[in-house]
């Protein structure tokens, strides 16, 4: 995901996951600091699992997500869509879960 003020400067970032660990690495750039969400859907577009930053400085990060939901339960293999919100970029990619 990219959040960048400026299309110029936004380098595309790819959701990395992997059939061997049951877990999706969220990368994200901030151009400033910012407050943002992160909301993982599944495809009936029911909300799976959510995380709320607040002041997060500029930079780069990532977030894992362990394919829990907010209960603790497992999340079924499968594909979910993760969308990111700031008060500059909106933006939802596709990542697909394998247990």
């Amino acid at each position: 995901l990219c959040v960048q003020h400026t299309s110029s400067r936004c380098v595309r970032q790819t959701i990395a996951t992997s059939p061997f660990n049951p877990s999706v690495t969220i990368p994200y750039d901030l151009a400033s600091t910012s407050d943002f969400n992160i909301v993982i859907y599944d495809v009936l577009g029911r909300e799976v699992w959510s995380h709320k930053q607040i002041g997060q400085m500029a930079g780069n990060y990532s977030l894992v997500w362990n394919g829990m939901n907010q209960a603790g339960q497992l999340a079924a293999s499968g594909l979910y869509l993760i969308r990111f919100t700031s008060p500059e970029y909106t933006g939802v990619q596709k990542a697909l879960l394998l247990r």
